[in-house]
């Protein structure tokens, strides 16, 4: 007999309980081993497919598992949320683990921080460097009375944070990069997983150690946060769904089974599948394990609570030369923008005396330094936001534009992650595309936030380049995140500016006369 039963240990699991010679079938079907416990686990995800294979190979006892029932502080609820935040946190109390992929701009972090404040107890933030600060004056505003909390970062508040009596209620607040000082850590009553699509490669320390943090905290309330819960492909998942329901989403290679055609290809001499895009009932079956733990804002909030956001194509025709043979991605970047850069003058001299100050979008060092050598030329004033650019002077480089004047030039990777001071520009010019769909979704959604201005931006593409193919790969990938998580601002907007209907011969022709690499991700 297989006897499946409510885990002691998880909330979010059942043991199963099988012979020994089906542990192989077990696996195949979507069960973990847990080592501690010494015993098979399976989430809700795959629990309907457990039954199945159960009841085929043997007789079977099935008990339903029980039910999280609310916050312990749920009337504690700030009295200044929206409607809509009241009611994603009244569901995130009902289940033990929850992925909120909710739009920039609807508040994650003060919904994050009420969660934690209703919960009470101890608990960590695990979330971007730049953010670590951010977090720390919402604890200060919205829950005064919360236990001590510690931002840690390197140094001084390192040495602190170790001194901490772990017997007292405390909050600690800490970047990925930093995570090996808590995941060994076993007291937290709630974790939050801040931009939890950092988690997204599965392979990445900062991953691995995320899903020991939770392994060693099985009770804890465990809440993912995030603008974009797939930052490129839909396999990105998986990572984050381990650190939200340890053991109860399948080996890797069973995740990838169950909803995404396999291939094979030649690695280092030896045969290894490769991922691919989900099977044709692949994203149906990913929606509907995706709803005990997924939620999401309606898209008549977010159209009530956001700005519109208007994005358009502003082709640039391409010189000879430019463009063609087999290049270096890295060499047709910097040769690509010399071509846009009078285009992008004209416009923004055209622009600046009646919008005071814009935005400059690019993704390549490079580029920053040919736009600031035409700028300069030019006579224009801005500001340059770089990855370089010390966390702490960001918001008073973009500060000092919008209240002077002129432009904010930025790279992408920098003002993607942990920035409010975007919602001030209401004109961007994105000289360059980027090819993580996620990525350029989360840094246009900054420019449009609750209680800013519509934001308008042009994206400035070369007929005939690279950038069309990039364009396609982008509109093809937002469309299927949108099939899986429903669509965003951002995403709307993107997928109708750089819809190019291209044919599938025409993308693989270009995709091939470029000499370009697969960027494909686990």
């Amino acid at each position: 007999m297989i006897k499946i039963t409510p885990s002691k240990l998880w909330p979010h699991l059942w043991e199963v309980k099988i012979p020994f010679a089906l542990k192989d079938e077990a696996k195949a079907v979507g069960c973990s081993w847990d080592p501690d416990s010494r015993s098979w686990m399976v989430g809700k995800a795959y629990l309907d497919d457990v039954l199945k294979w159960a009841e085929e190979v043997d007789t079977v006892s099935f008990e339903e598992g029980g039910k999280v029932v609310g916050f312990p502080g749920e009337d504690s609820f700030p009295k200044t949320l929206f409607s809509y935040q009241v009611e994603v946190l009244r569901k995130v109390a009902n289940s033990c683990s929850n992925l909120l992929a909710l739009p920039m701009g609807t508040g994650k972090t003060v919904i994050g921080t009420s969660a934690a404040m209703a919960i009470d107890g101890s608990g960590v933030v695990v979330c971007p460097a730049s953010t670590r600060l951010n977090w720390a004056r919402h604890f200060k505003e919205w829950w005064p009375d919360s236990p001590p909390v510690y931002a840690v970062s390197p140094g001084h508040k390192l040495k602190k944070f170790h001194e901490i009596d772990i017997g007292e209620p405390h909050v600690t607040i800490i970047s990925y990069k930093m995570l090996q000082y808590v995941a060994g850590r076993d007291y937290y009553d709630w974790i939050i997983f801040d931009e939890i699509h950092n988690l997204g490669n599965r392979a990445s320390k900062q991953t691995k150690l995320a899903h020991q943090l939770s392994i060693n905290n099985p009770q804890a309330r465990k809440i993912g946060l995030t603008g974009t819960a797939i930052p490129n492909v839909p396999l990105q998942l998986w990572g984050q769904l381990q650190a939200l329901e340890p053991f109860g989403w399948g080996h890797y290679w069973n995740f990838t089974a169950k909803y995404f055609s396999v291939t094979e290809e030649i690695h280092r001499n030896r045969v290894v599948p490769k991922p691919g895009d989900p099977h044709p009932d692949g994203l149906s079956r990913l929606r509907k394990d995706l709803e005990h733990i997924l939620l999401q804002v309606p898209k008549s909030v977010t159209d009530a609570v956001l700005p519109p956001l208007t994005v358009e194509t502003l082709p640039i025709e391409r010189p000879t030369g430019i463009g063609t043979g087999r290049l270096d991605l890295d060499k047709f970047c910097g040769e690509s923008v010399k071509p846009k850069l009078g285009v992008l003058v004209d416009e923004l001299k055209a622009a600046l005396p009646e919008v005071r100050h814009a935005c400059v979008l690019v993704y390549h060092h490079k580029a920053v330094r040919q736009c600031s050598k035409v700028f300069d030329g030019a006579g224009l004033e801005y500001g340059v936001i770089t990855g370089e650019t010390p966390d702490s002077q960001r918001e008073g480089i973009a500060t000092q534009v919008v209240e002077g004047g002129g432009i904010l030039l930025c790279t992408i990777a920098a003002v993607a992650e942990g920035v409010n001071f975007l919602k001030d520009f209401e004109h961007v010019w994105a000289v360059q595309l980027y090819w993580k769909i996620g990525m350029l979704k989360q840094v246009l959604g900054r420019f449009s936030r609750a209680q800013s201005s519509p934001a308008h931006v042009k994206l400035l593409t070369l007929e005939g380049s690279v950038d069309e193919v990039i364009a396609d790969r982008l509109s093809t990938r937002s469309k299927t995140i949108s099939s899986i998580l429903g669509s965003d601002t951002p995403g709307r907007a993107l997928e109708g500016a750089l819809d190019l209907n291209m044919t599938q011969e025409q993308f693989l022709a270009d995709w091939d006369r470029l000499g370009l690499e697969s960027d494909e991700e686990e």
